[in-house]
């Protein structure tokens, strides 16, 4: 499993990498959209079990929840971010490589993965309505 999720995020590297952009912009990018992706797939799963009252963390209908809002989120992608940092260094994933078959299979993953996260929204959606109606 380690072996597929570098895979994918060494793909998404050398995605950002390659369009022109400073390393470091191309790094962070790669860290932060992986990040993203993963916290969307827990949100979905936590929101189809229930964890999630009425399909939000916090009500956002005043400004000083909507602050508190902003703290949890800071707080929430903060420790994942630092996770990701540690586990993908930017010196790593300049010195791996794959082969070009390994590299075209990974983008096929990926592909599949973001169609699934698709579906999943939509039931996790539909399902948080209906509990919520």
């Amino acid at each position: 499993m380690m072996d597929s999720l570098r895979l994918m995020i060494y793909i998404v590297y050398r995605y950002y990498s390659s369009s022109g952009k400073r390393m470091i912009v191309a790094y962070l990018q790669t860290i932060m959209s992986s990040l993203l992706a993963l916290y969307i797939n827990l949100i979905c799963v936590l929101n189809s079990l229930n964890v999630i009252p009425n399909g939000s963390f916090i009500d956002t209908s005043s400004d000083e929840e909507l602050i508190g809002m902003l703290k949890i989120g800071v707080f929430f992608f903060l420790p994942g971010y630092l996770l990701l940092r540690l586990m993908f260094k930017e010196d790593d994933l300049k010195k791996m490589s794959f082969d070009e078959e390994t590299i075209k299979r990974g983008k096929g993953y990926l592909i599949r993965y973001a169609i699934i996260t698709g579906v999943l929204i939509v039931i996790s959606s539909t399902i948080s309505i209906r509990r919520i109606q």
